[in-house]
């Protein structure tokens, strides 16, 4: 399992737990998005670890591994998004993971809804933590942006600040403004990309003015290559129009 999610590029290992209460203890500390639980570990159980988690569930996708099939029903009860017996395939698990990540991109929409963009103004100021204080950065100065826990990294040139607002909140309320997410942990402003870098691992980055490197999730290349090219044709086409008032 590990080695097959290493080879999935949106999804990051924070950690593994070799019984229940650990479990609990790492998903309250770490904030997953995604959680792969066995049902039957010393002392507590999968689905006990679960309905306790799932009291402050978040964004959080819960995901059953285990060679026990009666106890599909109780998980499903308690929010599972999938459950794998085994033996499974690879794809099988791959296929589980894409549910999963789906689930918890669907939140996070949801939550970046939950200002109601007809009536919400556009963002125009972020508050971040600088040197123990606070500080106001304006949104037309970063970069881009990525979660952090249940925190946002704000990336500005060659700094970068911590916001206490989750990034799933910040992207719904950015997207009107020219920021385009690019990774499931992760969105950018259009008008800082400079070009797109394509690394000896086939991985895409995208490279900001302030040569600062961006990671792209492998499913999200293709909307963020149109998304980038409609960008720079209006770029263009805005240059042109300048060019014509001024002639």
């Amino acid at each position: 399992m590990e080695l097959a999610l290493r080879a999935v590029s949106d999804v990051v290992l924070v950690g593994q737990a070799q019984d229940g209460a650990s479990a609990k203890s790492l998903i309250e500390s770490l904030s997953p998005n995604i959680v792969l639980l066995d049902i039957q570990m010393p002392g507590l159980s999968g689905l006990e670890v679960c309905a306790a988690a799932s009291a402050n569930p978040g964004q959080r996708a819960f995901v059953f591994i285990t060679a026990h099939e009666q106890f599909a029903r109780e998980a499903f009860d308690v929010a599972a998004i999938d459950y794998l017996l085994k033996p499974f395939s690879v794809a099988r698990f791959q296929q589980a993971l894409t549910r999963a990540v789906q689930y918890c991109d669907r939140a996070n929409a949801e939550a970046g809804r939950a200002a109601d963009p007809l009536t919400a103004p556009p963002m125009k100021d972020i508050w971040v933590s600088d040197r123990g204080g606070r500080r106001r950065v304006s949104v037309g100065a970063i970069d881009w942006i990525a979660a952090e826990r249940d925190f946002s990294r704000i990336h500005v040139g060659s700094q970068n600040f911590l916001c206490s607002e989750p990034l799933g909140q910040l992207a719904g309320k950015l997207t009107a403004v020219g920021f385009l997410r690019i990774h499931r942990s992760a969105i950018v402003r259009l008008d800082a990309v400079e070009r797109i870098l394509r690394l000896s691992s086939g991985q895409i980055q995208l490279v900001t003015g302030a040569a600062v490197l961006a990671p792209v999730g492998r499913r999200y290349v293709p909307s963020v290559r149109s998304a980038i090219q409609c960008a720079l044709t209006a770029r263009e086409d805005d240059r042109y129009r300048s060019l014509r008032t001024r002639e």
